[in-house]
C-alpha cells in the first residue's frame, strides 16, 4: 500500500491553490444544506508552510509507533494527551503523546473485539484492525475503520476497554463494507465529532471518505448509533482526504495526504455545507500525512500532523496557525 501511494504521489501534477478564503459553492438542488468545495492540490509538498498562515513549532519529529493513521487530543486523568493509533496490521497499537513535547507517556493496544462472554459472537466475521480515525465524544474514544465500522472505548486504568461490539455506520447501503475488509467501499480516513444532540438530525461531526473525496455529515441516532447523511456533504479531490478534527470554537480542520500536497483546510459553517466557508492553509506535515488533530487557543490554533510512510517510526509535526477572521 505505501509503495502504491508514493508512486501515485509522484504522478500528481502541481496545481496552484487559487483563492485562499472562499464560500464553498452550493451543489445539490432542493437542499439548502447540500454543498461542495472542489479543492486543487497546492504546488508545494512536504513540510512547507503556507505564507503568513502557519509557523512550525518545536516538537519531536518521530513517533515510535508504526503507521500512525488517527489522532485526537483529549484530557485523561486531568492531563492533556494526543491519542495516536496505528494502521492495519498492528492490532490497535496506540500511544499517548505529550502534546507539548511529542514524548510518549503510555503505549498499548486498543481491544478490537469483546472479551468472551461480553457481547461476543464467535460466529461473527473477523474484524479487521484497520483503524483510520479517532474522535472523542461523551467521554469515549471512538474509532472508525476504513470499512466504516465504529468502535468505542472508555478509559480503564492504564489502558482502554472496548464498549460493546463494533458496529457499522448507518445510512446508505454503501455506508459500510463487511467488517473483515480493508480499504473497501468509501474507504474512510477521518472522523471528527463534537457536541450536539443524539436526535438523528443534527450534524455532530463529519466523516472523511477517501475513495469518494467526500466529507459527509455524521448524526447520532437516539439509540447511540452513528449514521452518515449523504444529503449534507462537501466534495474534495478523490483519494486525497486523510483526516479531520473539530476545534473548540466549532471550526473543522481537514487534512489531505501527499496526493494533495499534505494540504490543510479550515472550514466554518460545515454543518450546512452549502454555506461553508473554506480557508486554505497550504501544505502542513511530513512524509505521507494522515492524521490531524487541533487545539484552539485564544488567537491561533495548534495543528498536529502525523505521517504514515509504511513503517516505523511515524513522522510528526506541530504548527501554530492563524487563519484570520472568517
Amino acid at each position: 500500500m505505501p509503495v502504491r501511494r508514493w508512486l501515485c504521489a509522484a504522478m500528481v501534477a502541481a496545481v496552484a491553490c487559487g483563492q485562499r478564503d472562499r464560500v464553498s459553492p452550493g451543489a445539490g438542488a432542493g437542499s439548502g444544506d447540500s454543498g461542495s468545495a472542489v479543492v486543487s492540490p497546492p504546488a508545494a509538498k512536504g513540510d512547507a508552510v503556507g505564507p503568513g498562515r502557519c509557523e512550525r513549532l518545536a516538537f519531536a519529529p518521530d513517533l515510535d509507533l508504526a503507521e500512525a493513521s488517527g489522532a485526537v487530543l483529549t484530557r485523561l486523568e486531568g492531563r492533556r494527551w494526543l491519542v495516536v493509533v496505528s494502521d492495519s496490521g498492528h492490532r490497535g497499537a496506540y500511544a499517548l503523546v505529550d502534546p507539548d513535547t511529542g514524548i510518549i507517556g503510555e503505549r498499548g493496544h486498543l481491544p478490537l473485539t469483546p472479551a468472551r462472554g461480553r457481547h461476543r459472537d464467535d460466529a461473527a466475521p473477523r474484524q479487521a484492525d484497520d483503524l483510520e480515525a479517532l474522535a472523542w465524544r461523551d467521554e469515549q474514544l471512538i474509532g472508525l475503520s476504513s470499512a466504516g465500522w465504529i468502535r468505542r472505548w472508555r478509559r480503564d486504568g492504564a489502558g482502554f476497554a472496548l464498549v460493546g461490539a463494533p458496529v457499522p455506520l448507518l445510512g446508505a447501503d454503501d455506508a459500510a463494507c463487511p467488517a473483515e475488509q480493508v480499504n473497501c467501499g468509501r474507504n474512510y480516513e477521518g472522523l471528527c465529532l463534537g457536541a450536539g444532540p443524539a436526535d438523528g438530525r443534527t450534524c455532530v461531526g463529519m466523516a472523511a471518505a477517501k475513495a469518494t473525496g467526500r466529507l459527509v455529515c455524521v448524526v447520532e441516532e437516539p439509540s447511540g448509533r452513528l449514521a452518515v447523511d449523504d444529503r449534507r456533504s462537501l466534495v474534495f479531490a478523490p483519494q486525497a482526504l486523510s483526516g479531520c478534527d473539530l476545534g473548540a470554537d466549532g471550526s473543522l480542520w481537514l487534512g489531505a495526504n501527499l496526493l494533495a500536497g499534505n494540504a490543510v483546510w479550515r472550514l466554518t459553517g460545515w454543518a450546512s455545507p452549502g454555506a461553508a466557508v473554506q480557508t486554505d492553509l497550504g501544505p502542513l506535515g511530513d512524509s505521507f500525512a494522515e492524521a490531524i488533530a487541533v487545539d484552539v487557543e485564544a488567537d491561533a490554533t495548534i495543528v498536529y500532523r502525523l505521517g504514515d510512510h509504511g513503517g516505523r517510526p511515524s513522522r510528526m509535526a506541530k504548527f501554530r496557525c492563524r487563519p484570520g477572521p472568517q
